[in-house]
């Protein structure tokens, strides 16, 4: 209840103009914040990171090289038909998006 108050004085105090983007903001803070509280953001974005060390390290220890293509056999096709960069790509969103989350809470908390 008190956040709340706290938002809604934040949201007058910017001006008559943009109250209504504020209080969107603000609501769509309010909402990530009960879904996703920072522990659960935090973690999600350390157990990514150790993934992506872990598919990088796949590679060094194939022989193949760091984040190189592991599941890739040789033969040759015209286009590579492997699920690797599909699965960083998964990896790398999910770490970027946990970290701007990450961010912004720690920003909208400050305010």
């Amino acid at each position: 209840r008190d956040r709340s108050r706290r938002m809604l004085r934040i949201a007058r105090s910017v001006g008559s103009n943009h109250v209504c983007t504020t209080t969107r903001c603000l609501a769509v803070y309010a909402v990530v914040a009960r879904a996703m509280p920072v522990r659960r953001l935090a973690v999600t974005e350390a157990i990514v990171f150790a993934l992506i060390l872990v598919a990088g390290l796949a590679g060094v220890v194939m022989g193949v090289g760091f984040l190189a293509d592991v599941l890739y056999d040789g033969t040759p096709l015209p286009v590579v038909r492997t699920p690797f960069v599909f699965i960083l790509n998964l990896l790398v969103g999910l770490k970027v998006g946990a970290g701007a989350s990450l961010i912004c809470l720690h920003l909208f908390a400050q305010e």
